[in-house]
């Protein structure tokens, strides 16, 4: 599994789309893959290979929350958002990796197919969030 490395200095929203502010339940770096808790309202790491809730991805962190409590702004949408590489015209997923993406072929039988965002030119990522929640077999 080769999960796509997106570091915090990476991350610079670019453009379109739409960004909300949610608390932060746990740390969350820019770039992490986040969805909201039902049970406090609140953004976490999405996983795909854990329940329906924390696979239903909210959006990408565009800041980062340093500690619990601190507040996490999430890009969602058509939103671009920068990143050190991805590859134009290819898919990502929500990976088996709390907040992290990966390729299709990384899927695992038994985890959840969410794509997250598809590569676009000079190492971008269009953000196209799709909750299938399908599980892979």
């Amino acid at each position: 599994m080769a999960v796509l490395t997106i570091t915090d200095s990476d991350v610079a929203y670019a453009s379109g789309g739409s960004q909300t502010h949610y608390e932060a339940g746990e740390v969350i770096d820019a770039g992490e893959v986040c969805y909201i808790k039902a049970a406090d309202g609140k953004a976490y790491l999405a996983i795909n290979n854990v329940d329906d809730a924390s696979a239903t991805v909210k959006g990408f962190a565009v800041s980062s929350a340093l500690k619990i409590g601190q507040f996490v702004s999430l890009s969602f949408g058509a939103s671009i958002i920068s990143v050190t590489s991805s590859t134009a015209g290819v898919p990502y997923y929500l990976a088996s990796t709390a907040g992290k993406i990966f390729l299709e072929s990384d899927i695992a039988t038994g985890h959840r197919v969410c794509q997250v965002a598809v590569g676009a030119a000079d190492n971008k990522l269009n953000i196209n969030i799709n909750n299938s929640l399908v599980v892979a077999v």
